[in-house]
């Protein structure tokens, strides 16, 4: 892996894992991490990638949130909206979320120095 790279993250917060939408015990969350692992195009992947470049992606990621230990974590979300990082994910990423670097949110005024915006112009029309 690089020594340090960054990433944008677009979701509410550091701790705003997909893969756990709906799922609101601990034994769910690492329900949810077991089955993905269990899955045949999972299995596949991963050892594709370990066997080329050394990467076991079920010892160093959760899905969907590739952040790298070596890496510049920023988020565009409110560090007083940040939730707490399940114990599930915390075998994997430990105290990153305490590293994170916010830089948002991503829904300010204008006037109070957006970070991004959607450009006016015509609309689609059918």
């Amino acid at each position: 892996m690089p020594p340090c790279s960054s990433e944008l993250l677009q979701y509410p917060s550091f701790n705003h894992f997909i893969i756990f939408t709906g799922k609101g015990t601990e034994f769910e969350k690492r329900q949810v991490l077991e089955d993905y692992k269990q899955s045949t195009t999972m299995l596949k992947l991963r050892n594709q990638m370990l066997e080329d470049y050394d990467i076991d992606l079920f010892e160093n990621f959760i899905p969907s949130t590739f952040y790298l230990r070596s890496g510049l974590q920023i988020c565009t979300g409110t560090k007083e909206f940040e939730l707490s990082m399940p114990s599930a994910v915390q075998e994997i990423y430990g105290g990153m979320d305490a590293e994170c670097k916010y830089v948002g949110p991503m829904l300010l005024s204008e006037e109070q120095g957006r970070v991004s915006s959607i450009p006016h112009g015509s609309k689609c029309e059918r």
